[in-house]
């Protein structure tokens, strides 16, 4: 990058700028941060802060290139001299968790698009920070290479449960963020691990691929985008390691209704489906009587009044549902037959595609 070569004091100047850029991209995000909030958090001048980097871009580069420096240094360091390879992994999780504030500027580009907006094939991704991630790759997934070897588990790409890694991690620390404890932290990397390598899993793994040879199970199914479904069964992992075991059954029904979906492209979603983030208005069969709902994950639900999450039961029944349709469901611990009477917001047609 162009920082190699200068001189010390220069190289002093350019770190006090990335060090205020840090704090301004993890509480703003890449789109909301302006040069102007950068150079008050560095305490600069507009016109200095220029002087140092010409452009948002290329600083925020240089710092989810520190990130995933001070990151990668960290969970190389705790991961390498464990003994086996599940304690590697449940070594990574658990930095992973600890650390995911600190590190998310470097790893949300990679494991998705979230508040940045943009691929890993954006030229702001420099061949430096593709070559950082891939070295996390490699480490984690040579450690998932040795799990499946030791159980002669054949045909399973480690590359797949390195995905199922971050995705339970990412949505771990999304839906169920907050202050805790070191052996939380533990208990949590813990059971992350024994559900992404314990034998129940590996067999599962190989008969969803022998079912997925033989073709898609017959039944009616609903529509889904493809971004939905990623983050869907994401959610449905975590919630079986950390929810309520009473929820099981509802999770299986969930599972059940992914399995079976009609899998579209976010662009290409129906005018008229109930998607996640839909705002839809629902009338109740018996009484007549309208409400208006938004079908939410579990952490969002609770923002705004008509919020219903997606492990409720009315919020499992109405993903994947069009207007005019009558479904039933339990509601409040009453069974309840609703039909939809309109989408008055999806987000695919509002092509607010990464909501």
């Amino acid at each position: 990058m162009h920082r190699l070569g200068l001189h010390r004091p220069r190289r002093r100047f350019e770190a006090e700028i990335i060090e205020g850029a840090e704090t301004v991209f993890r509480s703003k995000g890449y789109r909301n941060a302006t040069m102007e909030d950068i150079a008050k958090e560095a305490g600069l001048s507009v016109g200095t802060l220029y002087n140092g980097f010409p452009s948002k871009d290329e600083l925020y580069a240089a710092v989810i290139e520190r990130t995933g420096q001070r990151a990668l240094s960290r969970i190389e360091e705790v991961a390498e001299p464990c003994r086996t390879p599940q304690e590697a992994i449940e070594t990574i999780v658990r930095s992973r968790l600890a650390n995911h504030a600190m590190d998310r500027l470097f790893f949300q580009p990679f494991v998705s698009e979230g508040d940045l907006r943009f691929p890993p094939s954006d030229p702001r991704i420099t061949p430096a920070l593709a070559k950082l991630y891939d070295r996390y790759v490699r480490l984690a997934s040579r450690q998932f290479k040795r799990i499946l070897a030791g159980q002669r588990v054949a045909g399973s790409d480690p590359g797949h449960l390195l995905v199922s890694m971050e995705g339970m991690v990412y949505a771990f620390a999304s839906y169920w963020a907050g202050p805790v404890q070191s052996h939380t932290l533990c208990t949590a990397a813990r059971q992350i691990t024994e559900s992404l390598v314990g034998p129940i899993l590996l067999r599962r793994m190989a008969a969803e691929g022998s079912r997925a040879a033989g073709g898609a199970p017959e039944g009616e199914a609903v529509f889904i985008s493809s971004y939905d479904l990623e983050r869907l069964r994401e959610l449905i992992d975590v919630a079986r390691c950390f929810g309520d075991r009473a929820a099981q059954p509802h999770l299986d029904a969930l599972e059940t209704s992914l399995a079976q979906a009609n899998v579209v492209k976010p662009s290409e979603a129906p005018a008229g489906l109930v998607t996640m983030n839909s705002r839809v208005r629902l009338a109740d069969a018996a009484t007549g009587s309208a409400k208006v709902v938004s079908l939410r994950f579990p952490r969002e639900a609770g923002a705004s009044p008509d919020g219903v999450s997606i492990l409720e039961p009315l919020g499992t029944a109405l993903l994947g549902r069009r207007e005019g349709e009558a479904f039933a469901c339990l509601d409040h611990g009453a069974d309840r037959v609703y039909r939809v009477e309109a989408v008055l917001y999806q987000p695919e047609a509002a092509q607010d595609y990464h909501l």
